[in-house]
């Protein structure tokens, strides 16, 4: 440790943390054995079904002769550890919903691998199914392989996907639109930024998750955040509610309003904000209601917020502070839950373009889920009346003290004119919620919603959903995705972008996905270290009444025993010396 070390952004406070913490991350991160100790490692045994059809594709009609010599050869490796079954397809027949997806389709005919001139439908079954406590993974694309060690090597990888621990963070950016601009490509995701600079500054192996491309979650990852959900095609919020139904975490950040202001080309502030609702899709409104969730339409002002100052370069650097706009709330200590481990050190945390968050106790509790609440705005909060609701623009120079802006009363019905009325409550803007999420689309009279474009390898689309082995899940839900954007006002330069990331922000996301990585031993430990006071259970007031009397009297105690012992010293050394000299006479 040197003076380098003093500058630096500290993780923690103490060295028993820091050493903690350290094999926190060892234990989390796996690395890659061999097959067969893959096997033996796991800690329940392995199904391994082989799903085989008469059938075979006419370029390897061995294949299904090789796939049955590779069952034994797991089952040789495994030993006790590895139960294997085969399901045999009869000849041009589609097995149940739930397994045709793992089926390939083909371009020729297939073949008899017993009758060779018999020609077959352009479809054929050969996957191995691997499954284990709450994990399955099927092993598939086997055409090409000719050998049982190949497809050995194949397995071993489905192995792995099955011991790995969770150790990654996965976002989901939303799908940016491009109107005039097709053939140029899609432009960047806002988000994009933020989440290099999230991967560069804590080192998580961060993933950006593109559903409609991977078409799962990955069996690896700690915790899935969601830039805008309620923008999300149905398919891809059916995969992350499979996720969170599974036992996975999931963060929402929901996006009600925006707005762009181009600060290259006014040059300076405007008069105010042009502001767009976000859209939200009927699919993911109607899922949030299930598990008691629903978003409020008005946007929320904070008497005591502020928009962060940004830069422009013209001819030379000029600094604007647009610091009159009360878009964004201040999230304070008295706002935040001091027992949610997501709450931590979020003191000073900065939320625009907020909407209120609203949770019905009785679908919460009917889903079997519990509740808690991370960040409600305690401080006087107003919601917004647009003078055009078709057209709404939020003015720059609002007086939040002028009675013919704001309305007080929140009982009143607001005259024309007024901009804002004061709320009879304080909003509550995040929140968790824990337990068992039951599939949306297990629900009876539902389908599996297929992916955009409908792709013909899509088994399950417009199939029942699969069973699913539920484990308690969390969902993380916070109205305002513009926490940490960087673009709610658009138009930074790049040298912008990293200072004007809100680092109480940055501590959202730590605290969050380090819970999702280490679970509670962290939290645990940042509170009994001191690095987190406000992680504290609550205390007792004969607790609190005792620890002030012992601060109050207890110095004052120890000040006269410590003036008794000196004076008792003083005196024993006196009467050693005056025996010492009385024995010394002649």
């Amino acid at each position: 440790v040197d003076e380098m070390d003093e500058g630096r952004e500290h993780r923690v406070d103490t060295l028993e943390f820091d050493i903690t913490f350290t094999v926190l991350q060892m234990r989390s991160k796996g690395t890659k054995a061999p097959l067969k100790r893959l096997l033996k490692s796991l800690s329940e045994p392995v199904q391994v079904v082989a799903l085989l059809s008469e059938q075979m594709p006419a370029k390897n009609p061995k294949l299904g002769l090789t796939i049955r010599d590779t069952v034994k050869e797991l089952q040789r490796l495994g030993g006790q550890n590895v139960r294997c079954e085969e399901q045999l397809i009869p000849w041009n027949r589609l097995p149940d919903p739930q397994t045709q997806r793992f089926g390939t389709s083909t371009e020729e005919p297939t073949v008899d691998p017993n009758q060779p001139g018999r020609s077959g439908p352009n479809f054929y079954f050969a996957a191995i199914i691997l499954i284990a406590a709450d994990r399955a993974y099927p092993v598939m694309g086997l055409e090409d392989l000719t050998t049982v060690q190949q497809i050995l090597d194949r397995v071993g990888e489905g192995a792995y996907e099955l011991v790995k621990p969770r150790a990654r963070l996965a976002m989901v950016l939303p799908p940016e639109a491009a109107p005039g601009m097709e053939g140029m490509g899609a432009p960047q995701s806002p988000y994009l930024p933020l989440m290099n600079y999230i991967r560069g500054t804590f080192g998580y192996e961060t993933l950006e998750l593109k559903l409609a491309e991977q078409k799962r979650v990955p069996a690896d990852v700690a915790c899935v955040v969601v830039f805008e959900p309620n923008r999300l095609p149905a398919r891809e919020l059916y995969e992350i509610d499979r996720y969170l139904a599974q036992g996975g975490n999931v963060v929402f950040l929901f996006q009600g309003w925006q707005s762009k202001i181009d600060v290259g080309q006014t040059g300076g502030m405007t008069e105010s904000l042009i502001l767009n609702k976000v859209n939200v899709e009927p699919h993911f409104e109607e899922w949030a209601k299930t598990v008691g969730l629903e978003f409020g339409q008005d946007l929320l002002i904070h008497k005591r917020g502020k928009l962060a100052p940004y830069r422009i370069r013209n001819n030379r650097y000029q600094e604007l502070v647009p610091g009159s706009v009360p878009l964004a709330g201040v999230v304070d200590a008295g706002d935040v839950n001091g027992e949610s481990v997501y709450g931590r050190g979020l003191s000073g945390m900065t939320l625009p373009f907020m909407v209120e968050l609203k949770l019905d106790d009785a679908k919460v509790g009917a889903a079997g889920l519990t509740r808690q609440d991370v960040i409600t705005l305690q401080d006087e909060v107003y919601r917004f009346i647009p003078e055009n609701p078709a057209f709404p623009q939020l003015p720059l120079r609002l007086n939040l003290n002028s009675p013919a802006e704001v309305e007080a009363s929140p009982s009143a019905t607001p005259e024309k004119g007024i901009r804002l009325q004061r709320l009879d409550h304080a909003p509550l803007v995040a929140t968790s919620l824990r337990g068992q999420f039951k599939s949306f689309w297990a629900g009876e009279g539902r389908t599996v919603p297929a992916w955009e474009g409908t792709p013909k390898d899509d088994m399950l689309a417009g199939k029942a959903a699969p069973e699913l082995k539920a484990k308690p899940g969390n969902l993380v839900v916070v109205s305002s995705a513009g926490t940490l954007s960087i673009d709610y006002l658009w138009g930074y330069p790049q040298e912008e972008i990293e200072p004007l990331i809100i680092q109480r922000g940055l501590v959202f996301y730590r605290n969050m996905v380090e819970a999702a990585m280490y679970g509670e031993d962290l939290a645990g430990l940042r509170a009994r270290t001191g690095v987190a006071p406000r992680i504290k259970g609550p205390v007792e007031p004969g607790s609190r009444v005792m620890w002030y009397a012992l601060c109050l009297l207890g110095a004052p105690a120890v000040l006269a025993a410590l003036a008794m012992f000196r004076l008792a010293a003083r005196s024993r050394r006196r009467q050693e010396h005056e025996a010492a000299f009385s024995g010394g006479q002649p």
